[in-house]
């Protein structure tokens, strides 16, 4: 993962196999910020 000047963090992720996927995120926390919520669940069809 990675995070750029604007502070967006991306990352690029290969699916092992064709299907359905459920995807969310979540930040780890940090000595100073709480934990993150999680992200809205993306569904990706893999063919």
């Amino acid at each position: 993962m990675s995070a750029g000047t604007s502070g967006i963090a991306t990352f690029t992720w290969t699916f092992s196999s064709s299907g359905l996927w459920y995807v969310r995120s979540m930040a780890n926390p940090t000595p100073y910020k709480a934990n993150s919520v999680k992200s809205p669940i993306e569904q990706y069809r893999v063919r």
